[in-house]
């Protein structure tokens, strides 16, 4: 446990050292202990699965499978529930760590829906995708231009000129 809050407390910083001086975006890592969302029973409440009597939960529906499909938000629910009950109130994104994401092109370490207040990483992913995640939540799409941190799959940094405006206009207006 300790080994796992010490890489992302490392990746934070590293995510503001990317955020921090180009877009004066500051992450701060607030205090909670891991989320272990296994309940199967729960899950299936979660995603309005039941069995045919409408009220008993469908548990082999609520159990993820070994790449957890996003494609069209079937999973959303689950993730959205955990964070309704979530002892840190005052969080304006989370980054949930999973195994793994399928997003329809096989395996991806990030998606993020902006709508939401969350992200899934998987858990091979680095500090730089969980940046890039973190991009499309204040509201930067995807780059094709190399060597930006909004270019999918890459290694690039840079935050655009227009992408670092986009934020800073829409927190400070």
């Amino acid at each position: 446990m300790r080994r796992f809050f010490r890489i992302h407390v490392a990746f934070v910083y590293e995510m503001n050292e990317i955020w921090a001086p180009q877009a004066k975006v500051l992450i701060d890592l607030v205090p909670s202990k891991p989320a272990l969302i296994d309940d199967p029973d729960q899950i299936a409440r979660d995603l309005g699965a039941f069995e045919a009597d409408g009220f008993t939960p469908d548990t082999k529906q609520g159990v993820f499978p070994a790449r957890i499909p996003m494609l069209t938000d079937s999973f959303a629910p689950v993730f959205l529930s955990y964070l309704g009950t979530d002892p840190v109130k005052n969080t304006d994104f989370t980054l949930f760590v999973v195994h793994a994401i399928n997003a329809g092109r096989g395996h991806t370490f990030g998606i993020t829906d902006s709508s939401h207040k969350f992200a899934l990483v998987s858990d091979d992913a680095d500090a730089r995708q969980w940046a890039h995640e973190l991009g499309h939540f204040l509201g930067a799409g995807d780059s094709g231009v190399e060597g930006e941190l909004m270019v999918s799959g890459e290694e690039g940094e840079k935050i655009s000129v227009q992408d670092a405006v986009k934020v800073f206009n829409r927190r400070h207006t």
